[in-house]
């Protein structure tokens, strides 16, 4: 990393294949002290190398220690950017909460391209922690954000390390919001990956909304099995009496692959 101070005036070179060389090398000798170089850079890039710089700020700002103090130099440099967006991008590659608080902030400004940034970044943030704030989106009802919001909340609690229990509770919240055949789909899909008797049960419920009755059928069918190698099967007699009703969907004129 201490060839930095070489390779970034190269990306200013007038020979053009030189330039690219030094852009594609910038994210492995970027270090914590170029990140203001890096900001004026991605400021001023073409489109064609922004990514390329946007790769170097991550590698620079993710060797800053503790890693709590990692979003701060992007926090600072959004503030004076004349293409905030571009760093706004790169909050969930750092994460934590002072990302997190800026990118929500983006999301509130007016500007239109940082609050579709913003936006676009808490959809893609890892783990739960934005959870919270794409429900709150989804509830609004605006519909530029709607369908990501929802689809976004629901896979970050599905995959996250909270207990099973913890991710059905906040699955329910949706129930009163959800209202379409494609929103169903993506609530049956997750619950199908909680392998819990509440969350069958809510999927068996969806067996009498006849669009989604086939998915439904399918997931309740996978729930009530035993995970090969495991004896986690469910029984009694709510289980049956589904079963039997996810049967008679399986065979129904819309079976699909479940029908095999």
């Amino acid at each position: 990393r201490r060839f930095s101070g070489r390779i970034l005036p190269l990306t200013a070179d007038g020979n053009a294949e030189i330039r690219t060389a030094a852009f594609g090398a910038l994210s492995g000798v970027a270090r914590v002290d170029d990140l203001p170089a890096l900001f004026v850079l991605l400021d001023g890039a073409e489109s064609g190398v922004v990514a390329l710089v946007q790769k170097a700020i991550v590698a620079a700002a993710n060797q800053l220690i503790p890693a709590t103090t990692r979003a701060e130099p992007l926090v600072q440099a959004i503030k004076t950017s004349s293409r905030p967006e571009r760093i706004v991008e790169l909050l969930p590659q750092i994460g934590g909460p002072q990302a997190l608080a800026a990118t929500i902030e983006q999301f509130e400004s007016p500007a239109t391209e940082p609050k579709a940034a913003a936006f676009r970044a808490l959809v893609r943030w890892p783990g739960s922690d934005a959870a919270d704030r794409l429900f709150a989106i989804f509830a609004s009802g605006n519909e530029t954000y709607r369908n990501q919001a929802y689809s976004g909340f629901v896979r970050q609690i599905s995959t996250s390390s909270q207990p099973d229990d913890q991710k059905l509770l906040q699955l329910r919240k949706t129930l009163a919001k959800i209202s379409t055949i494609g929103d169903r789909r993506i609530l049956i899909r997750a619950l199908e990956r909680i392998k819990t008797f509440q969350s069958f049960l809510l999927a068996a419920s969806f067996l009498d909304v006849a669009e989604n009755a086939s998915e439904a059928a399918g997931a309740v069918m996978r729930l009530a099995l035993p995970t090969p190698g495991k004896r986690d099967g469910m029984s009694g007699a709510l289980v049956r009496n589904a079963l039997t009703k996810a049967q008679q969907v399986l065979k129904g004129p819309q079976s699909g692959d479940d029908k095999e």
